[in-house]
């Protein structure tokens, strides 16, 4: 079969396509490999502005070599046809594509996203340069190798990096995808690595919640965003995740850029701490084994952060920290819907009243008691152990052995769309509403959906949830249809 070619490159597929110019799996004739091709077309590379611009690109993914920055391994073509960059091909999917189908993401994989994504950007920001793009779709992840891509409007945050003086204007365009951009870069404000920051808070907001913390129209509707909204708490959209990446996310979304951390370095500290907290070392394996099996991955971090939240309920306990006790249930009830599992790994209420017995005014007042009712005690005591003997001497042959404990089955996971306002409730509690449902854990096997529009009415679905599955849940209020998909 013969395949277009451009220069020694056999152009097999197409790989995705931008404003500018379009993305193939080719094959590398001389070196006999796989490769990514983006080439830029004629109109653009005709344009000095958009040539300087991809010229630039391809300059600084040679400059950035790092394990989680994609490599390029040639450029070329001319300005009378059209500019090509030969880059490592990277089978994974993109961030994008990974939250869509399998949220909610576990708090470690979002954890873990991150803090290999700030080793890249650590890099490039030590090399004076930063990316101004991030967003789902420029991360990609392969068999646990997270790597960055898309350098097309990287900036040079210093003029003596090997971008030229031209790279490191103060004013430049205004480039980037809203929803993810820094507001200083909406103002043509001059800008430093802490965009790049502000940029990384909004993906992390978007993989833990599927929204985006700013969203507007307009670049004017954005930056009124920027100065009358907060986003929401994303301790209210995603309970189940610990206040310290919450916390760290809500910083890294600060208008005012004084009040994000300090650097890429910094925040990879603050994630890796994040992982340690639920038992999480290897972040490569980690990553791997989710895009292997996310369904057996999210079944393993739950069974682990409930662990540790035992752990951290006994300290509260301990510490008649009731505001820890109750931050932590409530994380322990998010991750256990069901409350199926909660009294076997925490009996919470057990561990206060155990520990609260502790105190001395209540030692004393057991001494007391114990004193006032030992000879009582010891008369039931041996009348007992009578009864028992009794018992053991016309005790009936052997029993067979109990059944073996019931296993409550993993939750599966409820996603719900529709383009008309929907109130959801599952056996008669509302958990939660759409367009914009949070995909939302719920009991595995049949339960039964009400839907209510206040324009259409209400809507009853008999759901069949199979555990550690997802349930899609499609409604079409005209035609008073919903369609259910279970994986």
């Amino acid at each position: 079969m013969s395949y277009p070619k451009i220069d020694r490159y056999e152009i097999r597929l197409g790989l995705g396509r931008g404003a500018m110019g379009s993305v193939y799996l080719a094959f590398d004739t001389k070196l006999q490999r796989e490769v990514a091709l983006k080439v830029l077309q004629k109109e653009f590379a005709e344009n000095p502005k958009y040539r300087t611009r991809f010229e630039r690109e391809a300059h600084a993914i040679a400059l950035l070599k790092h394990p989680n920055i994609v490599e390029i391994y040639d450029y070329g073509g001319s300005p009378e046809a059209y500019l090509f960059l030969v880059m490592e091909l990277v089978r994974g999917p993109h961030v994008g594509k990974l939250v869509r189908e399998q949220a909610p993401l576990p708090e470690s994989v979002i954890a873990a996203i991150g803090h290999e994504l700030t080793a890249a950007l650590a890099a490039a920001h030590a090399a004076g340069v930063i990316h101004r793009d991030l967003k789902p779709e420029n991360v990609f992840i392969d068999r646990g190798r997270l790597v960055l891509a898309d350098f097309g409007i990287v900036k040079a945050i210093a003029p003596d990096t090997a971008l030229g003086p031209a790279a490191a204007a103060i004013r430049t365009d205004i480039v980037g995808t809203p929803g993810f951009m820094a507001p200083e870069q909406l103002l043509q404000e001059p800008l430093d690595p802490r965009a790049d920051l502000f940029s990384l808070g909004s993906l992390l907001y978007y993989l833990a919640s599927m929204k985006l913390p700013f969203e507007a129209d307009s670049p004017y509707g954005l930056l009124q965003e920027f100065k009358d909204k907060t986003p929401a708490p994303l301790a209210s959209l995603r309970p189940d995740l610990s206040p310290e990446l919450c916390a760290l996310v809500h910083r890294s979304l600060q208008v005012k850029r004084e009040r994000r951390p300090k650097s890429a370095e910094e925040v990879r500290q603050a994630l890796r701490g994040v992982l340690d907290g639920i038992g999480e070392r290897d972040v490569r394996d980690l990553l791997a084994r989710f895009e292997a099996d996310p369904a057996a991955t999210r079944v393993r971090d739950r069974a682990r952060t409930l662990a540790h939240l035992a752990e951290q309920a006994k300290i509260a306990g301990r510490d008649h920290d009731d505001k820890q006790m109750e931050l932590v249930r409530r994380r322990i009830r998010a991750l256990d819907p069901t409350q199926a599992e909660t009294d076997a790994v925490v009996p919470v209420d057990t561990v206060v009243d155990r520990t609260a017995a502790s105190t001395p005014q209540r030692r004393g007042r057991r001494r007391v008691a114990w004193l006032r009712w030992a000879a009582p005690a010891a008369t039931l005591v041996i009348t007992v152990l009578a009864g028992l003997l009794a018992l053991w001497l016309t005790r009936p042959a052997p029993s067979p052995p109990e059944p073996a404990p019931v296993v409550t089955p993993a939750p599966a996971i409820l996603e719900v769309r529709t383009k008309h306002r929907t109130r959801v409730l599952l056996a008669g509690t509302e958990i939660g509403s759409a367009p914009g449902f949070v995909p939302t854990p719920i009991p595995a096997g049949a339960c039964e959906l009400e839907l209510i529009s206040d324009r259409f009415g209400k809507l009853k679905e008999p759901l069949a949830a199979p555990p550690g599955g997802r349930v899609v849940v499609t409604i079409d209020w005209k035609r008073r249809r919903v369609k259910v998909a279970s994986e």
